[in-house]
Order: C-alpha cells, then structure tokens, then sequence
C-alpha cells in the first residue's frame, strides 16, 4: 500500500529527529555543566526508576557467561512487556544462548528448538511445524515468532517457518521462549507461546565478525553453504550493526515412496541503530527461492518470498515513576509459487447443483448419454478451464506463476508506571492492519483490521510473594471483539525456591489465508484457549536447578483442513468435442478417471492438553555441565473414537570444556510416539513406535578463531513415523568456522 511506505518514511524521520534532538540537548547540559558545576549532579545521587532497570543491569554486555547463566539475575522483557530478572518472572521460560547457538553449530530454529523442554515438530507436511505444549497449527501459525520484539509471523496465515530466515541465528545473543498463552498483551498469534530471538549489539561486537560454514541441513541432502558478516561497534551514546549473508541450503527428507529434495537460497542483509537505551531502528531484506525437486524432472516447483520492513521504538522516560513507548513497524512480502501448487482448479471448479441450465445430458467415454438429474451429486469445470489445467500439468509449471503481496503495519503505544514503589502497572493500545492480495487465487485484495487495548498489574505483596492480573481487548474488522484475561502468583518460601501459579487465555481468529483460499470454506470460529500451570523451581548456588511444571489446556474450535471427493464433471457447450460418439448438444462429459478433491478449511473441534515437564541442569566441575529434561504431553481430541495421544520426550545433554577453548558436547534425543490403530473389533488402541538421535559437537576457539564441526544422528536411525509415509533424517554433519576482527 502507497500510504504504508508514506508511514515509514515518516515514521523514520521523526524517531531519527528524537534521538538527534536528545544528543544535542545533552551536549548542551554538559557544556552548561561545564561552566557552572552547580548543575552537575553526582550520577550516584540520581536513582533509576523504580520501574526500569538501570542501563547497566538491562544491558546484554552485562549478562554472565553461559554456564552460569540458568542461574543469573539477566533483565528480560518479552514475557511481560517490562524489564524483569528471569528468576522474577511468573512464566515458563528457556533461554538458549548465542554460546550455545555456536556450540550446536544451529542455522535454523529445528536446530535450536529440537533440545528445548516439551517442544518437538510435527513432520506431517514437508516443513516441520512446532508444538509447545502439545498445541500447534499448520506452519506454526499459533506461536508469534520475534526478532528483537519485531513480528516475524507472515500476515498471509500467521506463519513462520523454522528452515527459513536463516540469518537470524547468525548475530543471535539469545533466544527466549515463553511456553503458554501470551494474548493478553501480544494478540492472536501468541497462542500457545513467544519466541523473541534477541541479537547482539554494536558493543557486544566491537569490530567485524564473519562466518563461514559447510554441510547438510538436519535432514540430509546435498552440501550446504553460508557465508555471514557482521559489523558492529558503539561511539559514544550510539550503536549500529550492519548484518548480511548469503546461503545455498540443501535438505533431503526421505518418504517410503522416494526422496523428496528440497533446496533454499537465501540473500539477507539488515541495518540496526541505538541511541542510549531510549530509541532503536531496524531496517532489513531478505529474500529466498526455495525449488522443490524430486525425481521427476518435469515436476519442478519454484516458490520463494521476499521481505522488506522497517521498525522503530522509542522510550520516553516521564520521571522516575513513569515511561511511554512507541512502537512501529511496516513489513512487506512478496510470495510467488507455481500455478499447480495455487489450487487453480479449485477455484474454476463448480457446485453441481449450479449446473447451466442449458445442460440437456451427461455423456461418457463410451458414447453413452444419460438426462441430467434434478440434484447432480459432484462437480464441474467449464471445458476452457480444463484445457488451461491440462497446460498447466503438462507443461513446466514455472512458466505459469501465481503469487501475492502482503503488508503488515503495526503501531502500539505503552505506558508504564512504578505507583507505589511495589505496584507496576503498563497499558497500552495497539492497532494492526493485515493487506493480502492473492492475485490469482482469488480476485480481491482482502485485509483485516485490528484494534486492542491491554492492562497490566504486577503487585509485590511481600518481599517473597507477588500478584499478578491482565488483559487484553482485541476488536477484529472481520470476527468482532474478544477479550483474553490472565493471572498469576510467584511465590518463594524459601531461598531458592520458587512457585508459580499461572492462568491464562488466548484466541486466534481465522487467517486471510484460511478464509480466502478455498471458496468452499464457509463460516469459522476463532480459535480459543485456556490454559493453567503450576511451576516449581528450585536452584541451589551455582551447582544445579532443577524445574517440574503441569499444564492442562483446552482449546475450542481449532482450524484444519477438510476435503471432500466427488465425481468431476467437463461442461462443454457441444458433447462431440469430448468425443465423436455424443450428439453436438450442450452437456457434461463424464470420466472415471476425473475426480475432484474439494478442500476447506474448517473448525475441528475441541481438544484437551495435558502434561508434565522436568529439567535439571548440573555443574558438578568447572569443566562439566549435564542437562537433561523429560516432557509427556497428552492430547485427546472430544468425539473422536482414537485415545489420548500420549508421547515421551527425553533430551540429554554433557558439555565439556578446556579453559574455554575446546569443548565437546554430546546430544541426545528420544521419543516415543504414538499412532491410533483399528483392532479388529472395530475399537482403536495405540501403537509405540520409539526414535532416537544422538548428535556430537567438538570445536575451539582461540583468540579470535572459532570453529565448530557437528555430527547429527551420528547412527543413522532416527525417523518419524506417520501413517503410510516415514520420514527420516539420515546421518549429516555440518563445519561453522568464525572470525572476528576488533578495531
């Protein structure tokens, strides 16, 4: 949209104006200071406010190496839209390090998320898609995905998928996922959780760092190749990173009916600036063809995307009780596929009971004609929709390319306020614009207005015991209003000790996707969730931590897809065009062969979720650290004649270090996972099917050289199993080497 590019310049110039304007009103108190030093206060003398944390606390620069930081005091702030220690937070939360990034030798979010408690990745498409808690959606639409708080989540169907974007693990200081309901101040994409991936600053890097790297993705496949550089440095009260890469990514994942190979490029690049702790910019594009090749030559299908945005935020401090922030961002995205993958034929493809009612008979392959019966069970497509179909199947399909433009524009403003000292209270309004033209899937530009308003309270009752209580109102163009409250309770009996009660609800109303791209789907629900969770932890000194939680969530009206089959039917004005043997009358031509496969989206149902989770981590030694973590979800979908789906996650992990310059990490990963099976009696039982994956990871890093070889699957056993197809990952490796160079 013109007016959207129109708001970012705008936006950018007034936030470059801000920061500009701050920097010269603080040369001139200095110069005034100078001169008269009855205007210089002692910085000592001057609290933070109690609201924010100091800049020293808040900064990345000041977190503590990675094997103590499980048990550190870092300020984060995606859970609860403040800054807050960790250990302070009413929330299921994991941090995972750029250390620990490095160490995996992780490109991707599988990579990162295949070891986090609880998570593991549904393979019944050909892109893996998260769950966190048991719960997802198609493409991963039910987690919000950010970048430095920026949405990543594509408007198309809220999607973000886990092999792509690949440049954002290439500057990542940490990853911070936040497991449960986050709508009450996110909106409809944090469903069942948050992933905020935080990258490094100017002063983290001081200098260029460039990587280079070969191998395989997870699944195998061809050689890969990523080249990555990234500059950054601090002067003064500002700070600027300069991040580019370029990738040529190949995967391989094996079905029981052949090989599937799929293959990325990718050219990145993004432009960041900061001004104190106050005001923060952030420019990028990325831009990724992905062909997917399988044995047949003829059955190439090139789709990509390409990104561009821009986002900005600035923190006003009002006194010391007190803080505004703005926050915008305008995103852009261009996807094209092939015509075959666009559903065409869905779309030409009409309803029987609207035949023309020129139709006078139905003919067959046989010569044979039949009258036209009052209600026509099936379907039909007119004869030059047919013809432009068989071009398409027969013919390369890259010759034909569907595709849409997407925008995403994003204001919100946040208040937040110490009164008293022990109360913390932000609110906020928040306006999204989703816009979503389909080109050829369907004829009009559709978008989606939303509006919101969120509320939040966070009261320290006692030293050891705080409340907290919120909301959000959300009104959507489309589906109306809806309102997702949550609570909490975080209590510490005992040094070390802490408990956590938390409730909490969100909802996702249908994507543009979802409601545009078949014709057939008809009216849906949002979706809805509520969920409660317990939480134990317990830390003692430096040595070890452990964490137990029990979830039980159930969620009403989830999305998926239906289909249904019925004869396919050609309309022809004259029956001899199909075959000679027809009288030349207007009429359906009938095969055997042509059937039609009518796909919609629909509400599935009612689920409940249910589970345990444990994780330890101990450093027994200096030199040794072991992680191991145990999660059993359990699923039940209401009406349906299956059992629950109950499955058994274990991941493990022993690290190793040399005085900080080798280490050597050993992975590993089981699961058993369940699939419901038909006795024959007619009733259905599970059947266990366990998996497992071992990885190793040995590397150094000398001075200003790292270098990093992983082993994935190191024998070549792990596979997923789904119903007719088998999905496996076949033994890979993959070699990271690093340079940085300070000026």
């Amino acid at each position: 949209m013109r007016y959207q590019g129109h708001f970012s310049i705008i936006a950018a110039a007034i936030f470059i104006c801000i920061p500009v304007w701050c920097a010269a009103q603080d040369e001139v108190m200095e110069g005034a200071a100078a001169e008269n030093p009855a205007l210089a206060q002692p910085a000592a003398e001057t609290p933070p406010p109690a609201a924010m944390p100091t800049p020293a606390a808040s900064s990345p620069s000041a977190e503590p190496m990675t094997e103590l930081i499980l048990f550190s005091d870092i300020m984060i702030s995606t859970a609860t839209k403040r800054m807050q220690r960790v250990s302070e937070i009413p929330a299921n939360i994991t941090i995972i390090t750029g250390e620990e990034v490095r160490e995996m030798a992780a490109l991707t979010l599988t990579d990162v998320l295949f070891h986090v408690t609880g998570t593991y990745f549904d393979y019944s498409s050909v892109l893996p898609t998260t769950r966190l808690h048991g719960i997802a959606t198609f493409q991963n639409g039910n987690i919000l995905l950010l970048i430095n708080g920026r949405k990543v989540n594509i408007p198309e169907w809220g999607q973000f998928d886990n092999d792509f974007g690949i440049n954002t693990l290439t500057n990542v200081k940490r990853i911070e996922i936040i497991k449960g309901p986050g709508a009450a101040l996110y909106g409809a994409n944090a469903f069942a959780g948050i992933i905020n991936i935080i990258t490094n600053e100017g002063k983290d890097i001081r200098g260029l760092r460039t990587k280079a790297g070969v191998g395989h993705l997870n699944r195998g496949g061809d050689l890969s190749q990523y080249y990555m550089a990234t500059y950054g440095d601090q002067n003064g009260d500002w700070d600027y990173v300069v991040d580019a890469s370029y990738w040529q990514q190949f995967g391989n994942m094996q079905a029981d009916d052949g090989p599937l190979h799929n293959f990325f490029l990718g050219k990145n690049a993004s432009a960041a600036l900061r001004y104190k702790d106050e005001w923060f910019v952030q420019g990028g594009f990325n831009k990724m063809d992905a062909p997917l090749l399988t044995d047949d030559p003829t059955s190439i299908m090139v789709h990509g995307i390409t990104n561009g945005y821009l986002t900005t935020k600035y923190d006003y401090t009002v006194n010391e009780q007190s803080k505004i922030s703005v926050h915008l961002e305008d995103t852009y995205y261009n996807k094209y596929y092939p015509g075959t993958q666009g559903n065409l034929e869905q779309i030409k493809i009409r309803s029987g009971a609207d035949v023309p009612s020129d139709v006078t008979a139905i003919g067959d392959m046989m010569g044979n004609t039949y009258p036209v019966p009052a209600n026509i069970t099936g379907y039909y497509m007119t004869m030059d929709t047919y013809m432009e179909l068989l071009q398409l199947m027969s013919g390369p399909s890259e010759q034909v390319k569907l595709g849409g433009t997407m925008n995403e524009l994003l204001a919100e403003v946040q208040y937040d306020l110490a009164f008293p000292e022990n109360n913390y209270i932000l609110a906020g309004i928040s306006y999204r614009l989703d816009r979503v033209d389909y080109n050829a899937l369907t004829a009009d530009v559709v978008s989606d207005n939303n509006y919101a308003f969120f509320l939040q309270d966070e009261y320290q009752l006692l030293d050891n015991l705080s409340l907290l209580a919120g909301g959000r109102y959300d009104y959507n163009s489309e589906y109306g209003s809806n309102v997702s409250p949550k609570g909490s309770i975080h209590y510490a009996p005992l040094d070390g000790l802490k408990v956590k009660l938390m409730y909490g609800t969100a909802f996702r109303e249908p994507s543009l996707y979802e409601r545009h791209s078949y014709p057939e789907t008809g009216e849906l629900n949002p979706e809805t969730l509520s969920q409660s969770e317990v939480n134990v932890e317990y830390t003692y000194g430096q040595l070890f931590q452990t964490k137990a939680s029990y979830y039980y969530a159930e969620t009403k009206d989830e999305i998926g897809i239906g289909y249904e089959s019925a004869p396919l039917y050609i309309y022809t004005p004259n029956l001899s065009l199909m075959n000679p043997m027809l009288p030349p009358q207007p009429g359906l031509f009938s095969n055997p062969f042509l059937t039609a496969f009518i796909f919609r989206w629909v509400n599935t149902g009612q689920y409940f979720y249910k589970g345990g989770e444990f994780e330890g981590t101990l450093y027994p030694a200096d030199f040794l650290s072991l992680k191991v973590n145990y999660s059993r979800p359990v699923i039940y979908q209401v009406g349906m004649p299956y059992p629950e789906q109950d499955l058994n996650l274990v991941n493990a992990v022993l690290g190793l270090k040399w005085k900080d310059l080798l280490f050597f990490n050993f992975y590993a990963h089981s699961l058993r996972m369940p699939s419901a099976v038909m006795n024959p009696s007619g009733d259905y039982y599970n059947e266990y099917r366990w998996t497992k994956r071992y990885d190793v990871s040995v590397g150094g890093q000398y001075e200003n050289l790292s270098l990093t070889l992983a082993v994935f699957n190191i024998l070549d056993e792990f596979a997923y199993y789904y119903a007719a197809r088998t999905y496996r990952e076949h033994r890979s490796w993959r070699l990271m080497l690093e340079y940085a160079l300070s000026f």
